[in-house]
């Protein structure tokens, strides 16, 4: 990726779009940035997104991003959530159930278990978390968020539909960024 949108991103900047990554002498370096950025995204993401009050069992409870995948990109999320500072202290948590995904109020599915994506999102779909998925179908499936991964850039659609499903409100800054803001209802189970 480049430095200087890396460092926007980092700053807060709203310019979370596009992020360009470089070649790769080897195939597990790339993997392993694009995980850290993908870290980036959704970390930032929540800096940009709106809970219901209800969400939070108090005003100090901790912010909790669930991830769903390997464990090896935890240390990545927990990294970026170490850069931000908000009202609350962000936990990451590695998420192997749907009870223990509905504990959490961001949801992220690596493409490592993209064929449980579509379950994943249907169990969660009532909940008001943001959802972020990686497959062609995420959006279909009811995930919030898509990564979209265009060459070397790593971009994002956003479901309208799923948003306000979740009772999320996503900032006008987040969607104006987005590759696509899909409006149309995605497919019921």
């Amino acid at each position: 990726m480049t430095v200087g949108t890396f460092a926007l991103l980092a700053r807060g900047e709203p310019s979370l779009a596009v992020l360009q990554t470089t070649p790769q002498a080897s195939a597990q370096p790339a993997i392993a940035q694009e995980s850290r950025v993908k870290a980036a995204f959704v970390v930032k993401f929540t800096q940009y997104t709106t809970w219901p009050a209800a969400a939070f069992e108090s005003a100090t409870a901790p912010f909790v991003i669930g991830i769903i995948g390997p464990s090896s990109s935890i240390a990545d999320f927990e990294q970026e959530a170490r850069a931000i500072a908000g009202p609350r202290p962000i936990e990451v948590r590695l998420v192997t159930t749907p009870e223990g995904a509905t504990r959490c109020h961001a949801i992220y599915i690596s493409k490592a278990d993209s064929r449980a994506e579509e379950n994943w999102l249907q169990a969660l779909r009532a909940n008001p978390i943001l959802t972020v998925g990686e497959t062609d179908r995420a959006i279909e499936y009811g995930a919030v968020i898509r990564f979209v991964t265009e060459g070397k850039k790593i971009r994002f659609e956003v479901s309208r539909p799923a948003m306000e499903r979740a009772g999320l409100k996503i900032s006008s800054d987040m969607l104006r960024y987005a590759k696509t803001v899909h409006n149309k209802p995605e497919a019921q189970p």
